[in-house]
């Protein structure tokens, strides 16, 4: 399929630079509220988690003895973040770097969202009105993780 910036290398460095980014982010507000809170809540702890699950899938898109493992830990991220939701006052949302959405509400009104650089979570039980998004960015990105994997395996199988 070849989905690619110039190459292979720029392409991975770029998807690293994003969830490196949106990881960096994600932890440091994540922080910041606890901080604010004053009190060590479990709510924090699935944030600080995935926005180090960010950081960590990153990082590792980098290094090139540790690629394979990074596209299996960045394509497990984008997954998570392909779908957001609301309904029956459950919300589940999460989002660390790039964002593009459409969805629609429990009114049947269309939902648009474009975000660049974004890190968000919200996990809780108490919504105003039921949606659900899809994450044009994350799936994109999956796809291209997808595709490298399988000309990296593909090669490694050859030889």
């Amino acid at each position: 399929m070849k989905l690619r910036i110039k190459n292979t290398r720029t392409t991975l460095s770029l998807i690293a630079i994003i969830q490196i980014i949106g990881g960096l982010l994600g932890l440091v507000f994540t922080a910041l509220f606890l901080i604010q809170s004053k009190n060590i809540d479990f709510n924090y702890i699935i944030p600080l988690f995935l926005f180090g699950f960010s950081l960590y899938s990153g990082i590792l898109l980098l290094q090139n003895n540790k690629i394979e493992r990074g596209l299996i830990l960045s394509s497990v991220l984008q997954i998570i973040q392909i779908v957001s939701f609301s309904f029956s006052n459950y919300i589940y949302r999460f989002c660390s770097g790039l964002k593009l959405s459409v969805g629609i509400k429990e009114n049947l009104s269309p939902i648009f969202s474009l975000a660049f650089i974004k890190s968000q979570f919200s996990l809780s039980v108490s919504s105003e009105t039921s949606f659900i998004e899809i994450n044009i960015i994350a799936i994109i990105i999956l796809l291209i993780l997808i595709d490298i994997y399988k000309e990296r395996t593909s090669i490694i199988i050859r030889n």
